[in-house]
């Protein structure tokens, strides 16, 4: 009797750990691409020495340029919210603080405030390029003499 006990005991605890160890079936939903870059992008970014350029010329006003990328993600995870936002600490207004936004389903554009898209040329944990043109006819230009093609070089901070 007492063996039959000790192995109804026992098979008892076995099928108590089989079953314990049984995970949930359901998988987590993969990250989209907006989430994937959006968590690249999160944060603080800076320039350096000739890291920003004006027509290939080197800018040295934003030798020490830095922009933090905040927000977040809207419901379905495919963009960032209207309400994300991005600092500066421009003071030629080539990249004043504002709001941004991805172009769509396009996560390799950032488009800042309501009409100035910025390309996403390399982003990885350190490095972020930006690329974008501003234009004479004020469509993507508040402040004359700001004109041309920029390239911005930004190393991450946090």
């Amino acid at each position: 009797m007492k063996r039959i006990n000790f192995l109804l005991t026992a098979a008892f605890l076995l099928s108590l750990l089989v079953y314990a160890g049984c995970g949930s079936t359901s998988n987590p939903e993969p990250e989209t691409a907006a989430e994937i870059q959006f968590n690249k992008l999160r944060g603080i970014w800076a320039a350096t020495a000739n890291s920003v350029e004006r027509g290939g010329t080197d800018e040295p006003t934003y030798d020490n340029f830095t922009v933090t990328f905040a927000g977040s993600l809207n419901a379905d995870r495919s963009n960032v919210e209207p309400s994300s936002t991005y600092n500066t600490n421009d003071v030629t207004n080539a990249f004043p603080s504002g709001t941004w936004s991805f172009d769509g389903d396009d996560v390799t554009t950032i488009v800042r405030g309501t009409n100035i898209k910025m390309d996403i040329t390399t982003l990885n944990e350190t490095t972020l390029v930006l690329e974008f043109s501003l234009n004479q006819d004020g469509s993507a230009n508040r402040t004359a003499g700001l004109e041309g093609d920029w390239t911005f070089a930004l190393t991450k901070q946090q």
